[in-house]
């Protein structure tokens, strides 16, 4: 085997062909030896973690008056009658963001609350199903700690936690973990890796099995006491957000832009992983679909009579009946709100895919421009 010596600290290189399979070890190439610049599949356990996709307002900013998700896949979260409020915004911006993130979200104070009490807090959720998690083998003797990674921003310096909560069959626990903004309106990169749960095996369903959880202000309620940090302890109150040292509510316009959001199996933080428009889309669409009446002759349903016609060929009422399908199975059956100009839309029975409609009006046939917009909301 030819080997180039440098003559100071040991071997520059070996020759090209002169090392094969069986000359490495089983485990010697694992994910820290792994350029970030090659491709390694589909692994961010996260949906819509780039902020891409934002069915609801399509990039417009809300002022959360209750939890909700304003951004797919993120819930903004009010708890203990908190008096904070925050606009939140995806946003779209050549340049805007980091690493070749042109999309982020933005949360931005609009009321101040200059001290919470209690259980008062202001915080942003991935919630993630149970059987999303199936690759870290919780509970097992192949049991992987994961890693998150993202980009954050903000006006106010300091240390936040960052809360996981692991939902399962016999024992719900949580480990909290810290990063700190250092230097304010920056693009910082933070990495968090959290130890495996290997005290149970977690359950494979479309329930919730993890929330990742980013704190922006929190009462004493949730913070007094003392955070487990290295191991995933019993939920308590006190212990949730424990070491969280800053208020983003204290003044009106403190802000945080964030992006890049990726939950991987391991302690590496890889390149994040960047899906095309149409998967991410269709990942978002298994909790949440809007279909909205460009005016275009859109069409989403063909309707049919559903009582027979009389023997002299009119019409014993105006209803008809359609099914209207979603693009994707959703995650389980969803709440449908329907919007019309005229007439009405009632929901007959819904299934994972679709549901039926019954609308009638005035005359027989009803006009798709009467349908303004449906969602369908089947979130964790």
């Amino acid at each position: 085997m030819a080997v180039v010596i440098n003559g100071t600290t040991g071997i520059d290189k070996v020759q090209d062909g002169s090392i094969g399979t069986a000359d490495i070890a089983a485990d010697a190439v694992n994910s820290t030896k792994i350029d970030n610049s090659i491709p390694l599949g589909r692994r961010n356990i996260l949906r819509n973690g780039d902020m891409r996709i934002a069915q609801e307002n399509a990039g417009t900013a809300i002022t959360a008056t209750s939890t909700q998700y304003v951004i797919d896949r993120i819930k903004h979260n009010l708890a203990g009658s908190t008096g904070a409020r925050y606009s939140v915004q995806r946003k779209n911006t050549a340049g805007g963001g980091p690493d070749r993130h042109p999309y982020y979200m933005r949360v931005e104070c609009t009321t101040a609350q200059s001290a919470q009490s209690g259980t008062q807090s202001n915080f942003e959720d991935h919630r993630i199903e149970s059987q999303d998690l199936n690759g870290l083998a919780w509970g097992t003797t192949g049991a992987k700690g994961a890693t998150l990674s993202f980009w954050i921003k903000g006006n106010v310096t300091g240390t936040y936690a960052v809360w996981f909560y692991s939902v399962a069959s016999v024992a719900n626990k949580m480990i909290t973990k810290y990063y700190t903004i250092n230097t304010a309106d920056t693009w910082e990169y933070k990495t968090i890796t959290i130890p495996a749960r290997n005290d149970e095996v977690m359950a494979s369903s479309a329930a919730s099995g993890l929330y990742v959880r980013f704190i922006w202000n929190t009462g004493t309620g949730y913070s007094s006491g003392t955070a487990s940090t290295s191991a995933w302890a019993a939920d308590s109150n006190v212990n949730r957000y424990a070491g969280h040292g800053v208020n983003l509510a204290s003044a009106t316009g403190n802000y945080i832009e964030t992006t890049g959001h990726q939950l991987e199996a391991g302690s590496v933080a890889t390149e994040f992983e960047f899906r095309d428009r149409g998967t991410q889309l269709r990942d978002c669409q298994r909790y949440f679909y809007k279909w909205v009446n460009t005016g275009l002759d859109d069409q989403i349903s063909l309707g049919t009579p559903y009582n027979p016609a009389q023997q002299d060929g009119s019409l014993p009422n105006t209803s008809a009946s359609g099914h209207l399908y979603f693009p994707t199975e959703m995650r389980a059956r969803p709440t449908v709100v329907a919007v019309m100009s005229a007439g009405s839309i009632n929901r007959a029975s819904s299934t994972y895919t679709g549901f039926t409609a019954q609308m009638s009006s005035t005359t027989v046939s009803q006009s798709v421009s009467s349908v303004t917009s449906y969602t369908a909301t089947a979130e964790l």
